[in-house]
């Protein structure tokens, strides 16, 4: 019987031996899929602020460009008129918002609006609201159509078929 007992301790040894193993590989395995998951992780967080800078700096271009036509807008009117003054003023905060976003990263935009939101909630929801009504008359508008193809069309004289001779 002695070695009934030596020869099952020895299996349960070698049964520990093999789930303490098995254990280690496991650790490892989940060690591995845990950096591969940091490095995928690292790469869309650099591929998303990749992307929100490119579109950072396309949104202070096009921002530019507004302040630019504003600017063109108000030199065509009067001088010292009231339309002109407000164009020109439209113009100035256009250029300045256009350089407030062309000059820092989004963390940094953002941090910005948070601030202001703490300080102007009032202004901040207003701001908010005013802007998505704009952008939804702005994606709901229809594009103008050409009507002078159609005025052409009403304007010309009507013919009962007959050819005037």
């Amino acid at each position: 019987m002695p070695d009934d007992k030596n020869e099952e301790a020895s299996r349960a040894e070698a049964v520990k031996r093999k789930a303490q193993q098995a254990g280690e590989a496991a650790k490892e395995k989940l060690e591995d899929l845990k950096e591969a998951a940091q490095g995928l992780a690292g790469e869309a967080g650099e591929r998303v602020a990749d992307e929100a800078e490119r579109r950072r700096a396309g949104t202070g271009d096009q921002v530019a460009q507004i302040a630019e036509a504003l600017t063109k807008a108000a030199e065509s009117l009067d001088e010292g008129s009231r339309p002109r003054e407000v164009f020109e003023a439209a113009a100035d905060g256009m250029d300045r918002l256009a350089s407030e976003i062309q000059g820092k990263s989004i963390g940094q935009l953002v941090g910005d609006a948070s601030d202001f939101g703490r300080r102007h909630p009032a202004a901040f929801v207003g701001g908010a609201a005013l802007l998505g009504f704009a952008l939804s008359r702005f994606s709901t508008a229809k594009p103008l159509e050409d009507d002078s193809q159609g005025q052409s069309e009403q304007d010309a004289p009507e013919t009962d078929g007959e050819s005037a001779s």
